[in-house]
């Protein structure tokens, strides 16, 4: 049996669409800013960015909308049936990316210069931009110094700089990380420079759920090391980091050149709702996956 939809255009009257039946509005203009319900329960009929002097919708659908259902209408031709689409499609979604790059050059003491940057999408840049900018010239440093300080604990000599690019904020800092690198059983291991933010206590926390989880944006992460070991030291060789599951993927590329290691990790799940009997196995997943993200670096002295 097919489901009736309550379409409202605009402010004006509701109109009661069946699966199936022809769409009765005679252009596209009457149907921007359409809102429904489905089952009692809301229905984004119209999930696509309209901008001004903009191609409309082309290949960008609001984040929280897709791979959800959808009731799509078709504009180009009114006379064709509406029907519902059991998954939209995704695109790539730049704005909702975290990007950490990372650049580090290691003292033999275990201490490491590092060069930082970070770029914020647009609440977080704009949040950013007015701190620095509300504050006196001569007190900025102090804001780099505490945001510095947030992500290497006791770094020290910090200079930093924000810019807007492309509605995004870019943050660079220059630092000295002591103790970067812990010295341990004649080697080194890097965990100040795993900066990876861990997946279980956000998403995977409980032992079990009576309710699905709702993952409503995409996770998308993006993470740049850049390791240069001290004279005398080298990098332990490792396997590049690979993980695939239906729930998402974890992939490394590594390259080494002059002893100097350039690790790009992406973490990437989609936009999904995860039900209570597959929860456990979302959450071993997200297990997995914080166990691959975290590994830290590990430094060797090289054999004469």
């Amino acid at each position: 049996m097919s489901k009736r939809y309550r379409v409202r255009r605009g402010k004006g009257e509701l109109v009661s669409v069946e699966q199936g039946d022809p769409l009765r509005f005679a252009h596209a203009e009457g149907l921007k800013g359409l809102a429904g319900e489905l089952d009692a329960c809301l229905a984004w009929l119209f999930p696509f960015h309209w901008r001004e002097g903009h191609v409309p919708g082309v290949n960008h659908i609001n984040p929280l909308f897709q791979g959800a259902d959808g009731l799509v209408l078709p504009l180009t031709n009114p006379g064709q049936p509406v029907y519902l689409l059991d998954r939209l499609p995704s695109f790539a979604n730049p704005d909702l990316m975290e990007e950490v790059s990372v650049r580090a050059r290691v003292f033999e003491n275990g201490d490491a210069r590092v060069s930082f940057e970070m770029s914020l999408p647009g609440g977080q840049a704009d949040q950013l931009l007015q701190q620095v900018e509300s504050v006196p010239a001569d007190q900025v440093g102090m804001i780099y110094r505490q945001i510095a300080a947030g992500i290497f604990a006791g770094a020290n000599d910090v200079k930093g700089e924000v810019e807007r690019v492309e509605g995004r904020a870019l943050i660079r800092l220059d630092l000295t990380a002591p103790g970067a690198c812990e010295l341990q059983n004649g080697g080194m291991m890097c965990r100040s420079l795993v900066l990876s933010n861990p997946m279980v206590p956000a998403l995977a926390s409980l032992p079990e759920r009576q309710y699905s989880l709702v993952l409503r944006v995409p996770v998308e992460r993006r993470l740049e090391l850049e390791l240069e070991p001290p004279p005398g030291w080298m990098i332990v060789d490792r396997k590049a980091r690979q993980l695939r599951a239906e729930w998402g993927t974890v992939g490394e590329t590594v390259e080494k050149t002059d002893g100097i290691e350039s690790s790009v990790l992406r973490v990437t799940l989609p936009a999904q709702t995860v039900t209570p009997e597959s929860y456990q196995g979302f959450a071993r997943f997200c297990q997995a996956v914080d166990e691959l993200t975290m590994r830290p670096p590990r430094l060797e002295h090289v054999v004469p």
